[in-house]
């Protein structure tokens, strides 16, 4: 949930410049596919999203409403229609809106953008983080139900936006399907510690007859902010953000969904974090900030050669919430 790191504790304290050094050896560059993601100028710009294809380098425009900032993007299991979710425009650095938004579900190319979701739909104060199953027939998200300073919890939609289904009764953030759609991940509350160092990940299996989770289990004990957890493409692992407790550092994580094999995968001085979508090919996708040395960028992880590095950077932008299709 990334209202609560990456962006309330920045400000404008941004000058932008060089990057922390990255690790590995020498340099890769995912070369196929399609990379969704939101960008906008500094300092007033309005956040869209935008589609870059990696082989040719070409790069389309997918929204274009001044009167709104796109923060979200997700594209379908069958990569035809798009999830997005929108905030009334505004300058502020913290540009995820819980409490002002709406889903939006649109073609693939941004056209035929319908409101799924309104704000304050189903009586609820805040919603976000929607995720397609991989049937494409149902969204899982977070919402908060019962005040504005209440807790979220993981919840259903249909692929309508409509039939909303709460799956927990407890305080839930950042869900996720597996591969498979028959589990899911999300950071709940852990039983030693304080907010937020006690947000740790779990996992549940999920039954997509009845709409409902069982055997909830809690895999991660740590003493780091943990958030954006996603599945590995085999399912087998998840990788997550854990930070400090001021979200002024945060580190790339992974971790065996049996809660075995913990590994940092990124650690320097920024603050690593997401969705973090973990793609097709492999690569974990991600978006970034050096505090006081450049804005939000788009990064990669290769889990294979150790190595990560910025596909989205410059000195008129920032670029949050990369999405990687195979074409």
């Amino acid at each position: 949930m990334r209202n609560s790191i990456l962006t309330t504790t920045l400000g404008w304290l941004l000058l932008v410049g060089v990057v922390g050094c990255k690790k590995g050896g020498s340099p890769f560059t995912p070369s196929q596919g399609l990379l969704y993601y939101c960008s906008r100028g500094l300092p007033s710009g309005a956040w869209q999203v935008y589609r870059k294809d990696l082989s040719s380098g070409t790069i389309d425009t997918i929204t274009r409403n001044p009167a709104y900032n796109y923060w979200w993007v997700e594209p379908s299991p069958d990569h035809t229609q798009l999830l997005l979710l929108r905030s009334p425009y505004g300058t502020s650095p913290d540009q995820f809106n819980y409490a002002q938004c709406e889903l939006i579900k649109a073609t693939a190319d941004g056209t035929n953008q319908q409101v799924i979701l309104p704000d304050n739909a189903n009586g609820w104060y805040a919603f976000g983080n929607p995720h397609w199953h991989p049937s494409g027939n149902r969204i899982l998200l977070i919402a908060q139900p019962t005040s504005a300073t209440g807790p979220f919890y993981v919840a259903t939609l249909d692929a309508f936006g409509t039939t909303p289904k709460l799956l927990t009764a407890q305080y839930s953030l950042d869900a996720n399907w597996s591969p498979s759609g028959n589990k899911i991940v999300f950071i709940g509350l852990g039983s030693t510690g304080s907010v937020p160092l006690n947000f740790e990940v779990f996992t549940a299996n999920y039954d997509y007859t009845a709409n409902q989770l069982s055997a909830i289990q809690q895999i991660t004990n740590d003493n780091t902010r943990d958030q954006d957890p996603c599945f590995s493409p085999d399912g087998a692992t998840i990788a997550f953000s854990a930070g400090n407790a001021l979200g002024t550092n945060a580190d790339l994580v992974s971790v065996a969904v049996t809660g075995e094999n913990r590994q940092t995968l990124v650690d320097d001085s920024g603050v690593h974090g997401g969705p973090i979508n973990w793609g097709a090919d492999g690569n974990i996708y991600f978006h970034s900030i050096y505090l006081l040395s450049t804005n939000f960028i788009g990064d990669v992880y290769n889990p294979t050669s150790k190595q990560y590095e910025t596909l989205l950077k410059a000195n008129c932008c920032g670029y949050i919430s990369p999405y990687y299709v195979s074409k």
